[in-house]
């Protein structure tokens, strides 16, 4: 799981939590709902001055280089609405991405859209806070309670209901190029709690289906190089390692290097459009808590990535 050694995956799975598979297949359906809504309510629920980090996205993010229009994305912080309310001006403005208001479809638009999300983003930013006290306890030499006091601390979580579209022509991926779907990229928080994805034929009332080619999914990278399938049962939440859990922990904790592959094989199912959802939740710091001993800051390092990636 988490480590220094070679082996070491950089993914944790926790089960047995209360109420989570019910909360996790109320909000991945409504991810097809919310990617099919019309276009002008996209626009709408679209922040383009908080760099595309709050409400729906799509073809904004680059990875490796490209834009990514393979999938699209509805961002908020799940704990609170206005999560600047708290801060200056001056932060807010510096930092649109974690300080401004969330914004929700209406009820007609996408029925019980904000309840589910806020339910299970709550829930999965819970389980997060426990898993940090053990981060904390791993890494011998550094702050005490470093982690889990940051996080418990923080306006900043951010949560992240994914759309994969459906690829409506068998794609020709190598066994080398896992990243078709979602290049290779380290999240840029200390935890991300990710869902196992649901796979949803779109062409009939949204029906959970199986993924049309078993090499799809979920890729990593252990620190060796070697690239592992992770499988994520339905009822677990994994956890990965952020980039900023990297820098903290001196990388004694580094960073999970992970990629999305698309289908590589057409579908069986005659006309079927498979589309991937699946909800990621971001525990990172409040943007003023520094990093590491030469006083970077989360919100200095996190302005460095966004400017990789927008």
């Amino acid at each position: 799981a988490f480590g220094s050694h070679d082996d070491a995956l950089g993914v944790i799975f926790v089960r047995g939590i209360p109420d989570y598979p019910a909360l996790r297949e109320d909000l991945l359906m409504q991810a097809s709902v919310m990617a099919n809504l019309q276009a002008d309510i996209k626009e709408r629920l679209t922040v383009t001055d908080a760099q595309y980090s709050v409400g729906w996205s799509h073809g904004k993010e680059k990875m490796n280089d490209k834009l990514d229009t393979e999938k699209g994305s509805f961002y908020a912080n799940p704990l609170v609405d206005q999560p600047g309310a708290q801060v200056s001006e001056e932060l807010r403005q510096q930092y649109p991405m974690y300080y401004r208001d969330n914004v929700w479809p209406t009820e007609a638009e996408c029925p019980g859209f904000e309840q589910h999300f806020k339910a299970l983003g709550g829930l999965i930013s819970g389980v997060g806070y426990l898993l940090a006290r053990h981060c904390d306890a791993y890494v011998p030499g550094y702050t005490p309670d470093l982690i889990s006091s940051a996080l418990q601390s923080s306006d900043t979580t951010k949560a992240r209901l994914l759309h994969y579209f459906p690829q409506k022509t068998p794609q020709t991926t190598s066994a080398d190029d896992q990243a078709s779907w979602c290049g290779w990229h380290l999240d840029h928080s200390l935890l991300t709690g990710l869902t196992s994805a649901m796979y949803i034929d779109e062409t009939a009332d949204y029906r959970e289906t199986e993924p049309t080619d078993p090499q799809a999914g979920l890729y990593i990278k252990k620190r060796s190089g070697q690239v592992v399938q992770v499988h994520i049962p339905k009822d677990y939440i994994a956890f990965q390692a952020g980039e900023a859990l990297q820098v903290a922990t001196g990388n004694q904790l580094q960073g999970t290097w992970h990629c999305v592959r698309s289908p590589a094989s057409a579908s069986q199912t005659p006309n079927a459009l498979v589309a991937r959802n699946t909800f990621a939740v971001f525990l990172q710091p409040s943007v003023l808590q520094p990093l590491n001993a030469a006083g970077l800051t989360f919100g200095e390092f996190s302005r460095q990535v966004l400017q990789r990636h927008y």
